[in-house]
């Protein structure tokens, strides 16, 4: 995640996901893998008001803070566009293993009394990069009984989104995952992806939430699908 892309469409759609996943009933952390900003044309998208009606509350705040010239994690924070009880972990991604180990032991620290945790890189799941998520810094999450959700920028990624599915779900698997995963697409501008592997604990409540979801102008105009992995 980089300040430059709050409040774009697909900020949009983060958001409003995330609260329907977890409300007043489950506590979220996020984890922003902060980068620092480097020169691209991502994030520009910020002229989305024909999405409004999905969310109005949450499409104004964003507006108002992309109107604001600070476009920034802390803005989001400041703002509580997600629950006011939720933690955040925003030290920027290190650039060797050895300091990132370090980092995701602070992040796995602060981020303990969430129940949900959310990953935000820029691109997704992958081997090597501050852009990406590593598999094994998945273990503290799973190992504490924690419900993960990971961001995917899947227009980022080679082959299709079947092939995005499967390599995910063997991945996930591979570490441990005694739940079955799913995801939720969202298809404006680009296609991102939110991998989303439930606590045993929480499979009932987020079925749930994500049925609910499901019958919102979200998913009934086609912004959001819902995929079994």
């Amino acid at each position: 995640m980089r300040n430059q892309f709050v409040g774009d469409v697909g900020d949009f759609g983060k958001y409003a996901l995330l609260n329907a996943l977890v409300g007043d009933q489950l506590r979220l952390g996020v984890n922003w893998y902060f980068n620092e900003d480097e020169p691209t044309s991502d994030g520009c998208f910020t002229n989305y008001a024909h999405l409004r009606d999905c969310d109005p509350s949450l499409y104004d705040t964003l507006q108002a803070i992309v109107n604001s010239n600070d476009r920034s994690v802390a803005a989001i924070q400041r703002a509580r566009i997600l629950p006011p009880h939720s933690v955040y972990f925003s030290s920027p991604v290190p650039p060797t293993r050895a300091a990132r180990n370090e980092w995701n032991t602070a992040a796995a620290d602060i981020l303990a009394p969430a129940e949900v945790v959310f990953l935000d890189p820029d691109t997704g799941l992958g081997k090597f990069g501050t852009q990406y998520v590593y598999a094994t810094e998945l273990a503290p999450y799973l190992e504490a009984g924690k419900t993960i959700v990971i961001y995917q920028h899947a227009t980022r990624t080679k082959g299709g989104l079947s092939e995005i599915m499967r390599r995910a779900g063997t991945l996930l698997r591979s570490f441990g995952c005694q739940t079955m995963p799913s995801a939720f697409v969202f298809r404006r501008i680009s296609v991102r992806v939110y991998f989303i592997v439930p606590a045993q604990a929480h499979v009932e409540i987020l079925a749930t939430r994500s049925s609910t979801f499901l019958e919102t102008a979200w998913a009934q105009e086609r912004h959001f699908e819902f995929q079994e992995i």
